[in-house]
C-alpha cells in the first residue's frame, strides 16, 4: 500500500476539472430577522419528518412527504423554495420567515503565489491529491497495476452549520 500526503492548497484548475468549483455547495436558508443560517435540505427534512408524526395528517399527504424526502438532497433552489412555502417552514429557533435558498460554496478560497493571480482552494476532500499524483504513484510502484494508495491529511470545508465541532472523521 502506498501512502500519500499532498499539499492542502489546490489550484482552481484541478477543482474545476473535478466539478468541485461548480457543484461543491449546499443551499442555505437565512432567518430574515436574525440572519441565522440553516442548511436548507436538513431543515426541510427535519420539518417533514416532524409532520409525518402528526396523526391528523391524511395518509395521502404522508405518502407525498415520504416520496419527497429522498429527493430533497438533489433539488435546486427553486424546488427547495417551493417546499419551504408549501409546508410553511419557518426558522426553528424564532419562528421567523426564511429567505429564499442561497447557494453556499463549501470551499475556502485563497490565492497562490507572490502575484496573487492564481486562484486556489484549501482542499475540500483529501482524495484529490491521489488523482493529481497518480502518475507519480504509478512510477513509484514501478509501473505495475493494480496498486493500493491511501491518502492521509486534512480536508477543509466551510460548513453552514457544523454540528459535531471542527473535527469530522469519515
Amino acid at each position: 500500500m502506498l501512502e500519500i500526503d499532498c499539499s492542502i492548497l489546490t489550484p482552481e484548475i484541478v477543482l474545476k476539472a473535478s466539478g468541485h468549483v461548480d457543484r461543491f455547495d449546499d443551499f442555505m436558508l437565512k432567518d430574515t430577522q436574525t440572519g441565522e443560517c440553516f442548511r436548507a435540505d436538513h431543515l426541510i427534512e427535519n420539518h417533514l419528518e416532524k409532520l409525518l408524526e402528526i396523526k391528523e395528517i391524511s395518509d395521502e399527504k404522508k405518502l407525498e412527504m415520504k416520496r419527497i424526502l429522498p429527493q430533497i438532497g438533489n433539488m435546486n433552489a427553486a424546488g427547495l423554495d417551493q417546499l419551504v412555502k408549501q409546508y410553511h417552514i419557518k426558522s426553528p429557533n424564532t419562528n421567523n420567515d426564511l429567505s429564499e435558498p442561497i447557494a453556499f460554496n463549501l470551499m475556502f478560497s485563497t490565492t497562490i503565489g507572490a502575484t496573487g493571480q492564481v486562484k486556489g482552494y484549501l482542499r475540500p476532500e483529501a482524495a484529490q491529491g491521489m488523482f493529481v499524483n497518480f502518475k507519480r504513484l504509478l512510477e513509484f510502484n514501478q509501473g505495475r497495476l493494480p496498486f493500493a494508495a491511501a491518502q492521509i491529511g486534512n480536508a477543509f470545508r466551510n460548513e453552514i452549520s457544523p454540528r459535531s465541532g471542527l473535527l469530522r472523521v469519515r
